[in-house]
């Protein structure tokens, strides 16, 4: 059996991330398994796959869940931010926010 383990540290995010992903620990796939935990900021991934191949696809789903999560988590506090931000000039404000998240 082949195992990938990753910590992310995505602060106050961790736990919203995690409760968003771990309905999808309960799919079942033939070939692999993925356990979620967080703590203290931290979001945790263990996957174990019957081989390399079944690993690689399992990792492929399971990062490419999380980035999303990340981004939708991002976004929301983005939009949040809005409702605190001065009323006069606040649109362009947004906007160089969201693209700074939604760009990196």
């Amino acid at each position: 059996m082949d195992r990938a383990e990753f910590s992310f540290d995505f602060g106050e995010g961790a736990s919203t991330i995690y409760h968003a992903l771990l309905p999808e620990t309960l799919e079942e796939f033939p070939r692999s398994r993925a356990a979620l935990s967080a703590d203290s900021g931290t979001l945790h991934l263990i996957v174990d796959a019957e081989d390399v191949t079944a690993l690689r696809a399992a990792l492929n789903t399971w990062l490419r869940l999380i980035k999303v999560a990340c981004e939708m988590v991002e976004i929301r506090n983005g939009l949040e931010i809005k409702q605190f931000i001065n009323a006069e000039g606040a649109e362009d404000q947004f906007k160089n926010f969201a693209l700074s998240v939604l760009c990196g």
